[in-house]
């Protein structure tokens, strides 16, 4: 009889357990189905949807402009500034030639854009006879640039 008790006993534990894994089971199914059926807007950090009336962004080279709509604002399209061969200047808000202080070479002339987004103004051509050449709008000494990018362009040996 003894062993048919041990046996009982055992069996009983075994099944407490399996109702015990079960009911851990379950209990874990619980928490992640409602952790996944949470709203999740909170978490996104985005932009507001609405915008400050009369405010003006560039997106690209479009201008934008913020409208009023019923209780809410929006941006609207004010100008394809590609349209018209021009780029969406994000310091002046507003379609120009350039952007201000942007800088750019034509030949071995320097060039910087003006401060209302015109057209870029030449400034002094950079002197070949001294090794300097335009680059990025400004004028630099090929050696020394040589120096500082470990290259033998520019230089003489």
């Amino acid at each position: 009889m003894r062993s048919s008790r041990a046996t009982d006993g055992a069996g009983r534990r075994s099944q407490r357990a399996r109702r015990l894994r079960g009911l851990t089971a379950l209990t874990l199914a619980g928490l992640v189905a409602s952790a996944c059926f949470e709203r999740g807007e909170r978490w996104y950090l985005d932009e507001p949807s609405g915008c400050i009336p009369a405010a003006r962004r560039c997106v690209g080279d479009q201008l934008e402009h913020c409208v009023k709509v019923g209780g809410n604002s929006a941006w609207e399209l004010e100008h394809d500034c590609a349209a018209d061969s021009e780029l969406c200047s994000p310091s002046l808000l507003a379609c120009a030639n350039c952007n201000p202080g942007a800088r750019q070479c034509s030949g071995q002339t320097p060039e910087v854009c003006g401060l209302d987004g015109a057209g870029f103004e030449a400034k002094k051509a950079c002197d070949a006879k001294a090794g300097e050449a335009c680059r990025a709008g400004n004028c630099v000494n090929l050696c020394s640039e040589a120096h500082t990018q470990r290259s033998n362009v520019g230089c003489e040996y």
